[in-house]
Order: structure tokens, then C-alpha cells, then sequence
């Protein structure tokens, strides 16, 4: 995804049911390569993906995952819900 991007190119991600892993890897990729909170980031799948539905338990994972990038000064952690 990396290499895409920095050659302005598109990438697919999909998962079987096209809901949650795809997106989990999409907003964790967010996440780390633009250094955005997790909010911001959801904000922004639901905003190209409306009818977006993610399981609590990546919510969860999502959270901890952010938590992880702030503590390593990697990316902000979401103030509000």
C-alpha cells in the first residue's frame, strides 16, 4: 500500500464479506501512515463508505491500536467521542 501511494496509484483491499477486516487494515494503515486519530479516521471510511458497520471488537482493537501509536508519539489520540 505504501509503494501505491507514494506512486499515486490505487490498491484494492477486500475481505470476504467486505465489511470488517478491509476496513480494519485500511484504518489502521490511516492510522499510522497520516498519523491520525482513530476518530478522524473513522470519520473519514464513513465519509467514502456510509454504510460502513465495524465489529466493537475492532472498534476495541482500533482503540488499543491508537493508544499504542500515541504512547510512541506516532499519531494524536482521539479526545472525544
Amino acid at each position: 500500500m505504501e509503494e501505491a501511494i507514494d506512486n499515486q496509484e490505487s490498491v484494492l483491499v477486500q475481505s470476504v464479506k467486505a465489511q470488517n477486516r478491509a476496513c480494519y487494515v485500511i484504518a489502521s494503515f490511516i492510522m499510522r501512515r497520516f498519523r491520525w486519530s482513530l476518530l478522524k479516521t473513522l470519520e473519514f471510511l464513513n465519509s467514502r463508505r456510509p454504510d460502513l458497520e465495524m465489529r466493537p471488537s475492532f472498534l476495541s482493537q482500533l482503540s488499543q491500536y491508537e493508544n499504542r501509536l500515541y504512547q510512541r508519539g506516532i499519531g494524536p489520540k482521539t479526545q472525544r467521542w
